[in-house]
């Protein structure tokens, strides 16, 4: 059964909802963590399209897994992609594949000390002279690569 991305979030919007048996009690209005929950799957609904149509594209070949780029000030949780993955692959070509997540760091200039230094830590400063320095990168959001299982005709 394919599961649609907006009946992940109706469900997931449900199970936040103030009646709902599994949300508690004091609860008010959604969480950190369950606002993340939401951002992720539309994330992976939009990962999983893509891998969907090349593996569509390859004869519809099964997916294996599929290769994420994720940086650091992207503001994706890990585990919440992976629970989004989980839930939206159910029925697809994605079911039973992995979904592997290469952490991209933050890229950053100083302009005082003329060098461009990597971090994984947004709160870095630079190595060399300890002033704050503008990101250059560490946003993306990218399907690195597929593994697509090969077909026997």
């Amino acid at each position: 059964m394919k599961v649609s991305r907006g009946r992940v979030v109706a469900e997931i919007a449900s199970a936040m909802s103030p009646g709902h048996p599994t949300r508690r009690p004091d609860a008010g209005d959604c969480t950190h963590e369950e606002r993340e929950v939401v951002h992720e799957v539309g994330i992976m609904h939009q990962a999983l399209e893509i891998a969907l149509r090349h593996a569509e594209q390859a004869g519809g070949a099964p997916i294996r897994c599929i290769h994420l780029r994720i940086g650091v000030l992207s503001g994706v949780v890990e585990d919440a992609l992976r629970f989004a993955f989980t839930c939206l692959a159910e029925g697809t070509l994605a079911e039973g594949g992995r979904l592997a997540i290469e952490v991209v760091p933050m890229r950053c200039f100083c302009a005082a000390c003329d060098r461009e230094y990597e971090t994984l830590d947004p709160l870095d400063t630079c190595p060399g002279c300890a002033a704050p320095c503008p990101p250059l990168g560490g946003q993306e959001i990218e399907v690195a690569s597929l593994e697509l299982a090969s077909h026997e005709r």
